[in-house]
């Protein structure tokens, strides 16, 4: 029987909790958990977080307007913001 680690940050599936995301203090882990989560970002929109330094409890304040400011285009940006509402459980 194989047992899978809950804190795994780059497994697609049931999102991370939020004590688990706010324990994230480096960007390098955001940028690893949204690597695997299949949104089909750009490297420029990873670099976002690793210029701005964000860590596990700043990506969950993120706005959108936030992300454009930042120059991760609008559509890229949405699905952030819905992966950050998943993880905070405000909407599916």
């Amino acid at each position: 029987m194989s047992i899978s680690a809950s804190t795994s940050v780059g497994e697609k599936g049931s999102p991370p909790t939020i004590d688990e995301v706010e324990s994230w203090t480096r960007p390098e882990k955001i940028i690893e958990f949204l690597r695997g989560q299949n949104l089909r970002l750009e490297e420029s929109d990873f670099d976002v977080f690793s210029n701005q330094d964000v860590d596990g409890t700043e990506f969950l304040d993120l706005s959108q307007e936030d992300l454009e400011r930042w120059k991760v285009p609008g559509g890229r940006a949405k699905k952030i913001m819905r992966l950050i509402k998943k993880i905070k459980g405000e909407g599916e």
